[in-house]
């Protein structure tokens, strides 16, 4: 079953991929760089955003993978 042509649907599935590939970025920059209240809380949020940016990595090289074999 297909989206109607003139359905915003499409346009949310861009933005939502869009969201994916800039979340990491926005994690390291806010979180950890303007967020972080002490030192001593900068260091966990730095972690978490190294984190999200490693699962950013492997859900990259999946679409990766998948685009070269289709």
């Amino acid at each position: 079953m297909s989206a109607d042509p003139a359905s915003p649907q499409p346009a949310w599935t861009a933005y939502a991929t869009l969201r994916i590939l800039v979340a990491p970025l926005c994690a390291l920059v806010f979180l950890a760089g303007l967020f972080a209240p002490t030192r001593r809380a900068r260091f966990p949020l730095l972690g978490a955003g190294i984190i999200e940016g490693a699962v950013f990595g492997v859900v990259a090289s999946t679409w990766f993978y998948q685009a070269i074999r289709a």
